[in-house]
Order: C-alpha cells, then structure tokens, then sequence
C-alpha cells in the first residue's frame, strides 16, 4: 500500500491523472530509431589450439553491446588434418553469435562439437580469417576487417546427444525442461579407444540439485538427497564412446530412422543397446558420492531433469531457483586413456519450467478509480491557523485477485497458466487482500486555516500487474505466451480543505482525488504509486 499526500486539496498524482485521461497516458515512440552501428575493428583472436568447450577470444574495439544490437563472429577458411591435408568439402564459412564482454571483447565457445567439420570429430588445424559483424536493431551490419588466424583442434571430448529421451528434438539440445528423462552421448576425440586390457575411462558429474538418477540396485538415490554433487564412472573396453540415460523406456531411446543421416543413426543405435544393456545389468557404472572413493557397481536406472520448484529452500526431488523458473546446469566429463592422456568438457544445459513468469513492473497499469470516499465528519477551522493530519478509525479491505490474457495459440491453456502460483511471479499471493491500517495516511497533512473546512478521503485504486509468460517445451524452443495479471489494489489518502461560504456552507470541501471510472486503455502507473509494486 502507498500513501500519496495531498496538500490544500491540491493532488501530487499529475503522471497517474494525465495516463488516465489525456494525451500523456501514451508512451509514443513512433518518432524512434534505431541506433546506427560502428563499424568494428579486429586486432586479435587467441588462442591458437582449442579443445571442444574452449573459448576463443576476440579483441578489438566497437563491439556493439546487446541493448543497442547484436555481434556475430565470422570465420572462413579450409580446416586441414594433422597431416596438413585439407579434408574435402566446401571451404569454411561460419556464422556464429559470440558472448559479448565488453565493446573491446567478445568470446566464442566452441561446442557441441569440432565444428569445423560435419562430422564433428576430426581433429586438425584451421587457417582463414575472423570477422566481426555489428547488427543494429533494425538489421543493418558493419562489418570489420578480416584478421588472419590459425586454430590447432586439441583432443577433445565431443557431444554425440543431449536430449530428453523418446522424443522428435535434434540431437543434442540447450535447453530442456523440468523433470524429463535424458539421453546423452559424448564421444573421445584424439585420445587412444578403450580395449579390453587398456580401457578408457569416462567420469561423468553432475549436480544433485538438478538432476536425478538411480541405480538397477536401489542403492544410490539422489532423490532423498539432493545437495552438492555425484559421479558416474564408465569403464569403456571397446570404442570410444559413453552414453547415460534414463533407461526406463530403452525401447524407445532415440529410434534410428531411415532418412537420418548416418552420424545420427550411428548415435541412436549406440544409445539404444547402451540403454538396454544398462537396464539389464549387463552394462555397469560406478556410482560415487561425494567422498566414496569406492563407490556402488549398478546400472542406471533413471536420469532425469528436477522439478524446479521457485523460492528459497530445497524440497524433496527439487531444485531451488531464484523466482524465474530457470536454472543453468553444468555436465561435466573427463576422458582418459590408458596412457594417461586426457580430455575434458563442461556441458551448460539450460533447464526451464513449461511456462516461466517474469514480472514486468513497466507494463503494470491503473485500470479503475473507485469513487473517493470520506472519512470521518467535516472538520472546520479555527480562529487560527493549525495543521491537521489524516486518520481514520475503520479501514478498507479489497481482495486481490489474478486474470491471464494469452495469445491465440495459447488459448487452451487458460485452465493450466490459471492454476500458476501467482505468488511466485509477484511476491504475493492473488487470495490475499490489501488493507488499510494504522499507518495509513499518517504522513497526509495539511494546514487549516480560520474560515477553511477540511475534509479526510480516501480512494481504493485497481492496478493491474503484469508478468510476461513464455511457454518452454522440452527441445528447448520458447514462445511469447501472452501475460499473467495480478489484480491488485492501493489506497490514497488525501486531506481536502477549502472556504467556507457566505452562507455558512463549504462543508465538506470537494475531493481532488480523480473521479470515479475505469480507465479504457489502462493507464500506465509510472508513478509512486508502483514503487512498492510487489
């Protein structure tokens, strides 16, 4: 609740009254342009070998920041083996959207795989040019001047899948949701295949609070504890590849299909007899907590996504989350061979609720004034001046409530985003009320002087609150799914006075607060009024 002062019976709501009712209700930004781009300049990309996972930087001034466009990196040229032949295929020209770090630097994360080949698992060396493109909002570039560059393809740890199991999403996603049963594959590039006398070794960690997994045996269960970190050793005798997933449905782990290409049915029929052998007990991996140097031989059992649940605190088979429905995750794998030799990789996977609700306090409007009410009896003036202050001795309640206006496709989910916990998104719950109470009005004052009324109002105010909706399915696309309202309300108090009459009359003094109605295309509550917005 807010408390507005007015003084003389003389309003301090000028922003809310013009939004409502006149020509400032309107934000127009039909005059605006974009902002023009600079042209970048390129002075440096480093460092000359990469593994998968690693960044490459780009130094050099001008990036445009992401508030004003975006920058993306370009990369020509032929990728060579370590012979310093030039695998065949059509020279290198890659297109990619860098990290921005700051307008001297950018940073390029090469993932999931060496992307410089389609196979994605060939070591070599690049040698071409490194471009940076500025993109303003309305799509013009300026475009740097290339830069020579050389990158050695280090032994590497590529991903083969990462994705939710039995479903029609591209090999290896970003982005997932909540509680989905996961496939994923990874592949050792550069280091020596595991043998039955020479094996290599994956080491797989996860986070407990983001993952779930159990074992054939029932032994290590990460849903009854669900803090700090696990381990999964795969002791590889053949190949060079290491796959985990959810193995309650290997039938339908990631089927090969006939127009796939052959990297992808290679990966589903690896996954597939992974997945069986592993329900079976045929196929062993060594579970580890944190501080079990020994660990429990079983298969797995179950590996899914958790339930995000919002709000401080962990619950059982949940992961606390910062008020937005999101959560990053980091996979990580460790490969060495039977010399010693090693590569490593940490795979972020982006984990959402299906529909995330971000508070937007800009889009929040006033929809309707209640008619201002008095409160108490007409005080008159003395024979001298004083100040009087507000009070009241029986308050006001309103309740709140909450409304959803989505976007047409959305339209039969109205029941599902109803059932959202608003509380979350806003901070406070849609069957709560707002009330006045004993402090309400304290600091409304004003003076009254010798032949002056003074009347005390107050006026009950509907505002609505906006959060966006996006909507999140399991492969990791979004989509604008229209916007969740709190239906809220918020008390003014104000303290009228003015003149007497001729005749004795001016009691009580009119109200200023605005009149009663609704406002027909909301008004934009920009004003104090929204700085304890929840």
């Amino acid at each position: 609740m807010r408390v507005v002062p007015h003084l003389a019976g003389l309003m301090i709501l000028p922003t809310l009254l013009a939004a409502c009712g006149g020509s400032g209700a309107e934000n127009n930004n039909n005059d605006a342009r974009a902002t023009p781009v600079a042209k970048p300049v390129v002075t440096l990309a480093s460092p000359p070998a990469l593994a998968v996972g690693d960044e490459m930087q780009v130094v050099g001034k001008g990036f445009v920041d992401p508030q004003h466009g975006r920058t993306l990196l370009v990369l020509r040229g032929r990728y060579y083996d370590p012979q310093g032949q030039a695998y065949p295929g059509a020279p290198i020209d890659l297109k990619v959207e860098p990290r921005y770090v700051n307008s001297t630097q950018l940073a390029w994360r090469m993932l999931p795989n060496v992307v410089f080949h389609p196979a994605g698992n060939k070591l070599g060396r690049f040698v071409g040019e490194v471009r940076v493109i500025n993109q303003s909002a309305d799509g013009t570039e300026a475009i740097s001047a290339p830069i020579s560059v050389g990158v050695e393809i280090k032994p590497s740890i590529v991903v083969r899948a990462l994705r939710p199991q039995s479903s029609d999403c591209r090999l290896v996603v970003s982005a997932t949701t909540e509680d989905q049963p996961l496939s994923i594959a990874v592949q050792a590039v550069g280091l020596t295949p595991g043998a039955p006398a020479a094996p290599l070794t994956f080491s797989w960690t996860f986070l407990r609070e983001h993952l779930s997994v159990g074992d054939t045996f029932g032994v290590f269960d990460t849903a009854s504890d669900n803090t700090g970190t696990f381990t999964i050793d795969d002791v590889v005798r053949q190949g060079a590849g290491s796959a985990l997933q959810d193995a309650s449905n290997c039938a339908g782990a990631i089927p090969p299909t006939s127009t796939s290409p052959r990297i992808e049915d290679y990966v589903a029929n690896f996954l597939q007899e992974q997945c069986r052998a592993s329900a079976t007990g045929e196929k062993r991996f060594v579970f580890k907590a944190l501080n079990d140097l020994a660990g429990t031989e079983a298969g797995i059992k179950s590996l899914r996504t958790r339930k995000i649940v919002a709000g401080d605190g962990l619950t059982q088979n949940a992961v606390s989350d910062s008020r937005d429905g999101h959560v990053v995750t980091q996979i990580g794998v460790r490969a060495t061979d039977a010399q010693g030799r090693s590569a490593q990789l940490v795979i972020p996977l982006d984990i959402f609720q299906t529909v995330v609700m971000r508070r937007d306090t800009g889009a929040d409007r006033i929809v309707e004034f209640e008619a201002p009410e008095m409160v108490g009896s007409c005080i008159p003036g003395g024979i001298q001046q004083r100040q009087i202050s507000y009070r009241e001795t029986t308050g006001a309640s309103r309740q709140r409530g909450k409304d959803v206006n989505l976007s047409p496709q959305f339209g039969g989910q109205i029941g599902f985003v109803r059932g959202l916990n608003f509380s979350v998104g806003f901070g406070v719950s849609e069957n709560s009320s707002v009330s006045t109470n004993t402090d309400f009005g304290r600091d409304v004052s004003s003076d009254i002087f010798p032949g002056y009324y003074a009347q005390f109002y107050r006026q009950a105010v509907k505002i609505h609150r906006v959060a966006h909706l996006t909507w999140h399915d399991k492969c990791g696309s979004a989509a604008d799914m229209g916007e969740a309202i709190l239906v809220d309300w918020d008390f003014t108090a104000e303290v009228a006075t003015g003149p007497s009459g001729s005749d004795g009359s001016g009691c009580p003094p009119r109200s200023h607060l605005p009149p009663v109605g609704a406002c027909k295309n909301g008004c934009q509550a920009r004003s104090a009024l929204t700085a304890t917005a929840p």
